[in-house]
């Protein structure tokens, strides 16, 4: 607001968005804060449902269901922890996709007979490197096709390779 000369008036924030710079009142303050009061989960304002991230969801799996005493793989009831181990790459809220297990069945089976991208470890398609590790001959095509796509890109626009 501008007062008959042009000049913004003292106190004014001049132009800027919807409610910019006003301030709540104590008593809209308490109103929204007993609206949300006591409101968790799909109620929460802040709930994502299943579009939560990891240490969410394994958060709420904890709160919801017990991990009991033993591993659901080998059967140890003497395991240091026991650990969320999502069963099919779906990081969802529902439990069947979700089993517990000791941190040496975790590491096993997340690590069993498949790369990261699903593609299994079978004979024709693992390459083992000069320091023993595994790596997916898919994964490593895809990942060179990606480079060389990238790198032929870059050669028209007078950059060396």
């Amino acid at each position: 607001m501008r007062d008959k000369q042009g000049r913004f008036i003292n106190g004014h924030l001049g132009i800027g968005g919807f409610g910019k710079g006003s301030k709540h009142t104590a008593e809209a303050k308490e109103k929204v804060s007993v609206s949300l009061r006591g409101k968790t989960g799909v109620e929460s304002r802040r709930w994502k449902g299943d579009d939560a991230g990891y240490v969410a969801i394994h958060t709420w799996l904890t709160k919801y269901y017990d991990k009991g005493n033993k591993c659901e793989q080998c059967g140890n009831e003497n395991a240091s922890r026991l650990e969320w181990s999502n069963i099919n790459g779906d990081y969802t809220r529902d439990r069947s996709n979700w089993q517990v297990l000791c941190p040496s069945c975790h590491r096993k089976f997340d690590g069993s007979n498949m790369c990261k991208n699903g593609h299994l470890y079978v004979t024709e398609n693992t390459y083992i490197n000069p320091r023993g590790h595994r790596q997916c001959k898919i994964c490593m095509l895809e990942a060179q096709r990606r480079y060389r796509a990238k790198t032929n890109s870059f050669q028209g626009l007078g950059y060396s390779s």
